[in-house]
């Protein structure tokens, strides 16, 4: 029996591009959860595979899972804003097509959600995730562990720098969904653009605890953005040695966060920001010594 959780309604939104071939997996770890979401919308972004097949069939026998396809392909930041503007849940999950959800995933994000969802601010819970292959074998128990990182550490600050919630795993209130339907076309991720809101004004909880099977290949809708977890960091520690390049999408995302939300930061976060954004016109060590102290106070 579904678990009481205050009737609040809860909506899982899909962006889907040639998913075919694990899509079937995922839907049915959705409904097996401990608590099934109330609905399901997924934008399929002009696949081409059976992908649209597929969505039908469980649209046929679940009248709860709900679809509509682009007329032009959009890729991965669009199609998701336009999935999230469909749902009408007080609390919306973020689902990748070819992922594995474990049974209790949004039980456990909705009862952490509940507790800093608080003071009418976006709020947000991400958690870890376990990393599995093509075959669905498992390559990381924690995705966290394996690269050594501290969710207790994350601030608004080290948010700049890089995104460690990764969207697979987010749950958010109607007013984290607001924020992400005005989400600019220019963000390096939307789960990265979600985290520095909830860091910068919001609230936002990790969860220490795997609640997705994540798979690591190239062929997800969110590849066209990021090859994989695994590839972005890659990406991010071969920039290091690219003096034009390092950070500038960074600042240039920060800029943007600037634009539109500069007077709902503190004090202290206004001056976080502002000495970021000056960090692109400053030498190669400048930046490098600004993110191994991003951290720090």
């Amino acid at each position: 029996m579904k678990p009481n959780l205050d009737n609040k309604t809860i909506s899982v939104a899909i962006a889907t591009y040639n998913g075919s071939k694990y899509l079937g997996q995922l839907m049915e770890s959705l409904l097996q959860q401990t608590v099934i979401p109330d609905e399901i919308f997924i934008v399929d972004d002009c696949s081409v595979d059976d992908t649209l097949e597929i969505i039908k069939s469980y649209n046929d026998k679940y009248p709860f899972i709900r679809y509509i396809v682009n007329k032009v392909n959009l890729g991965a930041i669009e199609s998701f804003k336009l999935a999230v503007s469909n749902c009408n849940g007080v609390y919306t999950a973020l689902c990748d097509q070819d992922d594995i959800w474990k049974p209790n995933k949004l039980e456990i994000s909705i009862k952490t959600l509940k507790e800093i969802d608080i003071e009418n601010k976006p709020a947000l819970i991400y958690t870890d995730l376990s990393i599995i292959d093509n075959q669905g074998g498992l390559s990381k128990i924690s995705f966290w562990e394996s690269l050594g990182m501290c969710p207790e550490r994350e601030s608004f600050k080290s948010s700049m720098y890089g995104n460690i919630a990764t969207g697979c795993t987010m749950v958010f209130n109607k007013h984290m969904k607001r924020e992400m339907l005005l989400m600019p076309e220019t963000v390096l991720m939307h789960d990265h653009w979600l985290a520095m809101i909830a860091y910068g004004f919001g609230n936002i909880k990790a969860v220490n605890l795997s609640t997705v099977f994540y798979r690591s290949h190239a062929e997800s809708v969110t590849e066209k953005k990021r090859i994989n977890i695994f590839r972005k960091i890659e990406v991010y520690i071969k920039l290091i040695f690219r003096e034009d390049d390092y950070l500038l999408k960074n600042i240039y995302q920060a800029k943007s966060f600037k634009n539109m939300y500069f007077s709902r930061l503190t004090i202290q976060k206004k001056l976080v920001l502002e000495q970021f954004i000056l960090l692109r016109d400053r030498s190669l060590i400048v930046k490098k010594i600004a993110a191994f102290r991003k951290y720090t106070n």
